[in-house]
């Protein structure tokens, strides 16, 4: 086509090769236009392609556009905008023929478009979020949608360093987008190019948080630049990066001119900075389960909670800080900081007038501050007048800088707290230091624990201390002597005024030791004294001294003596005092020691809980007592006869007791005569017919036992329930009898039935998983024809055959006082559901039916769906673990979806399906009364979950749904998602166990931000890995109002995943 001049391809999908061949044949072409979409960027997106086949084949050509599109998913990695601009941008291109060409990224779709400018097909519109480059400069640009964008999430992309680098640098001028989500990309710059997008553009943000973010020196750029444009945040922690010198540098050019920062942390520090832990109540990652190698693999926070930062970094700090106004605290604390950084912040101390907390402890292995650094620092502490806390624990200082931090004190005046825990520190150090807190009236805390100090030092310091009224905590543990501890503990006891919670174990302590403690209790006075000696070496002398020093005592005093030496003489003293609670486990005490101490007790009201476990009286026993608000232990290890329950008996009788428990341990001794027991719990136990019988004998002296529970692990046969149904013949206040899980049959049963006629109290019977026959039934039975106080009857795993059921359903009738009935586990079948249901249509006082664990099929359940059609009572029903499908689902709704009472439904462990839950649906639709629904264990998919979902977008009520284990899966949690986004009454969820995996997370990730009265969500055992946990964390830093309890057990959350949660916790003000 040799005359062609003018040619458009709208659609070209010819091959390179082809298109040459083919233009090849229109040499005399003035005006071409391309239009083609590629699978792979081909020579057809090259400029110097074209720039050598325009002139050799069409030379004529005059004007030339193009539109070239690929999709770049499979090699974002290698894609590079700029590389694709370049050959564009050259003579031949910009200056011979003026043709422009520009090239738009489209970051959500990795789509690129490469075409002339203007651009060649008007219909073409922007989409989504586009970054665009022209050959006329190398500057990238962001071209938003028509609405100007506050957030833009590109999560799960494949956006490297060079995208990271181009999304800055196009939104330095943009002020109004805030958030920017990077997460699950490929670059490593993509997280801190989003946190910085956000210091720079959000007003709102006044902390934070970067912890463990990976952050290099590289990185640092982007949030020095940052904040070079932030006006608000105060708080800026860097914590657990890896932040070398050069990005101390960049921070340090940040901060010359910063008016706002007043913390910046560099190093986790605990023990002084109170980072704002608050939580969201609780969060359960318990069984998030890592593979071995996993398990070696420690998180980033755990190898080093600091940075790099050595001196040449100090130095840049300190300087662009010189001038600073506003900064009080800067922790360089776990980085590489040595003396001569010391030197540069000794010379920021000198000329700064804000900074009050300076923490530089535990110094990476290789670097510390030693005794030259510590001349630095002091010498400038000898000028400063605003620094309150010098940190300088686990570094290298001596004796000799101990001596220039005393020559300091002598004439500072703000610093309240200094800590030189873990150096080198040795008597003389000390002795230099004690010598200038005794005229220094500021400082309140000296921590010199795990130094070497001997005894012969602690003695010098006690002596010294003596009259100083300024030093509150001195810390001394972990030093050589075992006297420091002593010293440590008689300073903070002689110096707090209200309250003494110290703990002492395992200091080696004896007699010796005790008087300098006795000698401080004795010469102080406060409102409580908690103090723990437990495992040490301490002896009658030192009990004895204790009691002096406590004689005069009036407040409340908790004293533990466990694991000591101390026998009847010292226990003799300790009980002649106001101890409230004591605890002289594990002591030398033997049977007739046991004996004097009871008889202790029968003079003593001042001891309320006495712990006198695993002495040498025994083995097998166990008792808890309740005395009004007191209480006594003697647990295992002792042996307990008949003699020492004699002791314990007579002591009991002053009427004080309201509770007694036996768990767990065998009875073989004569009960004790009591006037005043309300509740006796028996649980647990091997009582047989002796203990029975001593039971009995107790029970008709008791005139006010209310409960009673025998429980579990009993002997408890016929002959044994008639010593019980004896005594309970007589009494006149048991409103609680529970039998279960013993071996009464039909005589045990009739025994029971004669209490049963006679009493007026009783409100509670259980008899559950017993071996009662069709006669004891019968007997029961008759006996509740004329009782007229059982509300509650349990006849769990009783039920043996059709006349049993018939029996009891025939009661039901006309009882008018049973509102709670559980015959769980009983065998039920569609036939004997008929007679219940033929029961309960009429019946107006049952309330709370359970019949779980059943065999109840659709069958049955049309029984109870025309029961439910008259029975208006009902606001529990339990029906978990039957045979309900579908079928049975539709005709319990039919009845249920007029029903007015019913508050509780219990569905769990069926076979409901989809159409099942459509059903259930109608009933949601309706129902101005159910607030809980239990759904788990069922095979309910998406399409069940929509119908639940849309159903509660009309209900007013709901509060708690439990979806856990069925199939529901991320469409299903879309679903549910939709639901909470607007839903203002549910307040407990539960979808364990359901595959939802990173989309569901999303959606409901996302609704969660915008509801406002869930309060527990359990998404535990699902396919939620360390992305998605990063999702929720965000959910929880941000969450301002509701969520309490987050339970993840069982999905695969790693180390990284944990660690953000942990960290969101921090911002999550829910407690």
């Amino acid at each position: 086509y040799p005359q062609l001049i003018s040619l458009t391809i709208g659609d070209c999908q010819l091959p390179t090769k082809d298109l040459e061949s083919l233009l090849e044949l229109t040499p005399s072409l003035i005006y071409l236009k391309l239009v083609s979409s590629r699978l792979v960027l081909d020579s057809i997106f090259d400029g110097f392609y074209w720039k050598q086949f325009i002139p050799m084949r069409l030379p004529l050509l005059n004007k030339f556009e193009f539109l070239f599109i690929c999709d770049v998913k499979q090699n974002t990695a290698n894609f590079d905008i700029k590389s694709l601009i370049l050959p564009f941008n050259n003579p031949f291109w910009v200056n011979e023929k003026r043709w422009l060409v520009s090239c738009d990224y489209i970051i959500t779709k990795s789509k690129i478009s490469l075409y002339t400018t203007p651009r060649c097909v008007c219909n073409v519109k922007t989409e989504s979020t586009t970054l665009q480059i022209s050959s006329t400069d190398n500057i990238c640009h962001v071209i938003f949608d028509e609405m100007a964008l506050m957030r833009l999430s590109l999560s799960y992309n494949k956006i490297g360093n060079d995208g990271a680098q181009y999304l800055y640098d196009a939104l330095k001028e943009n002020k109004k987008l805030f958030e920017l989500n990077l997460e699950e990309n490929i670059g490593k710059y993509c997280a801190i190019v989003s946190v910085a997008i956000q210091i720079r553009n959000d007003d709102s943000l006044y902390t934070t948080d970067l912890v463990s973010m990976e952050i290099g020196d590289n990185e640092t750029q982007f949030l020095a630049d940052a904040l070079q444009n932030n006006n608000t945040i105060n708080q800026l922690n860097l914590s657990s990066n890896d932040i070398g010198d050069i990005g101390a540098e960049h921070l340090a050019h940040a901060l010359q001119n910063n008016k706002r920062l007043t913390s910046l942390i560099f190093g986790f520090d605990y023990k002084y900075i109170q980072h704002e832990h608050y939580t969201i109540g609780f969060l359960r990652l318990a069984d998030s389960e890592l593979d071995e190698k996993d398990k070696k693999r420690k998180s980033r926070l755990r190898t080093w909670p600091g940075n790099r930062i050595g001196d040449r970094g100090t130095q840049y700090l300190a300087d662009a800080l010189q001038m600073n106004k506003t900064l009080v605290v800067l922790n360089l604390a776990y980085n590489q900081v040595g003396n001569d950084g010391a030197r540069y912040l000794a010379k920021l101390l000198q000329n700064n007038t804000t900074l009050a907390k300076l923490i530089l402890r535990n110094q990476r292995e290789g670097y510390s501050i030693e005794d030259v650094g510590a001349y630095y620092l002091a010498d400038a502490l000898k000028q400063n007048q605003t620094l309150t806390l010098l940190d300088l624990a686990g570094n290298k200082i001596g004796d000799t800088g101990a001596k220039y931090f005393a020559d300091a004190l002598e004439k500072n005046q703000t610093l309240t707290i200094l800590d030189l825990e873990s150096n080198l520190i040795q008597d003389d150090g000390m002795k230099y230091l004690l010598d200038a807190v005794k005229n220094n009236k500021t400082l309140t805390t000296l921590d010199l624990s795990h130094n070497q100090l001997s005894n012969d030092g602690a003695r010098y310091l006690f002596e010294v201390l003596k009259d100083n009224k300024t030093l509150e905590n001195l810390k001394l543990e972990g030093n050589i002597g075992n006297f420091c501890t002593v010293v440590s503990a008689t300073i903070q006891i002689r110096n707090e005024k209200t309250s003494s919670r110290i703990n002492l174990q395992s200091k080696k302590i004896n007699d010796d030791d005790v008087r300098l403690l006795a000698d401080a209790l004795s010469n102080t006075e406060r409102k409580s004294i908690e103090l723990d000696l437990s495992s040490n070496e301490i002896g009658d002398v030192g009990a004895q001294c204790l009691a002096r020093a406590l004689q005069n005592n009036k407040t409340s005093t908790k004293l533990s003596l466990l694991h000591n030496k101390i026998g009847i003489i010292g226990i003799q003293y300790l009980f002649d005092v106001a101890i409230s609670q004591l605890d002289i486990s594990i002591n030398s005490i033997g049977d007739t020691e046991m004996q004097q101490i009871f008889n202790l007790l029968r003079n003593n009201e001042a001891i309320t809980k006495l712990e006198l476990n695993a002495n040498n009286s025994g083995d097998h026993a166990s008792y808890y007592i309740s005395v009004k608000h007191a209480t006594m232990n003697i647990r295992r290890k002792n042996r307990f006869g008949n003699a020492e329950i004699k002791y314990l008996a007579d002591i009991l009788q002053n009427d004080k007791v309201t509770y007694f428990f036996l768990n767990e341990f065998t009875i073989d001794y004569d009960f004790f005569i009591n006037q005043a027991i309300t509740e006796l719990d028996l649980s647990s136990n091997e009582i047989g017919d002796m203990g029975a019988e001593c039971l009995a004998r107790v029970l008709q002296n008791s005139k006010n036992a209310v409960k009673m529970n025998i429980i579990w692990k009993n002997r408890f046969g016929d002959t044994e329930t008639k010593y019980l149904a004896d005594a309970l013949q007589s009494d006149k206040a048991i409103t609680e009898l529970d039998l279960s899980s013993n071996e009464i049959g039909d005589i045990g049963a009739g025994c029971l039935a004669r209490v049963l006629e006679n009493s007026k109290t009783l409100l509670k019977l259980s008899l559950s998983n017993n071996r009662i026959g069709v006669k004891g039934i019968q007997y029961l039975i008759d006996a509740l024809r004329t009782n007229e106080t059982i509300s509650r009857l349990d006849l769990v795993s009783n039920i043996t055959d059709d006349t049993d059921v018939q029996q009891i359903f025939n009661l039901l009738q006309n009882n008018e006082t049973i509102t709670e009935l559980d015959l769980s586990y009983n065998e039920i079948g569609d036939v004997e559901a008929q007679y219940l249901a033929e029961v309960l249509r009429n019946n107006t006082t049952i309330t709370v039916l359970d019949i779980s664990k059943n065999e109840i099929s659709d069958i049955g359940m049309q029984h109870f769906a025309d029961m439910l059609q008259h029975n208006q009572t009902l606001t529990t029903l339990d029906l978990c673990s039957n045979e309900i499908d579908d079928m049975a689902m539709k005709s319990l709704s039919d009845a249920l979806e007029n029903h007015t009472m019913l508050i509780t439904l219990d569905l769990a462990e069926n076979q409901i399906q989809d159409f099942g839950a459509q059903c259930l649906a109608r009933i949601l639709k309706r129902s101005k009364t159910l607030t809980t629904l239990i759904l788990r264990s069922n095979q309910i998919a998406q399409n069940g979950a929509q119908y639940i979902s849309d159903a509660l977008e009309h209900n007013p009520i709901l509060v708690t749904l439990d979806f856990g284990r069925n199939i529901i899966g991320d469409f299903g949690a879309k679903h549910i998602a939709t639901l909470l986004r607007n839903n203002k009454t549910l307040v407990n969820l539960t979808l364990t166990a359901n595959k939802i995996g990173a989309n569901g997370i999303e959606y409901l990730s996302d609704a969660l931000e915008h509801n406002t009265t869930l309060t527990t969500l359990d998404l535990g055992w699902n396919e939620i890995r360390d992305p998605e946990a990063q999702r929720l964390a965000s959910v929880i830093k941000n969450n301002k109002v509701t969520l309490a309890e987050l339970d993840l057990s069982g999905d695969t959350i790693e180390d990284n995943g944990a660690e953000q949660l942990i960290f969101a916790l921090r911002e999550n003000t829910v407690t």
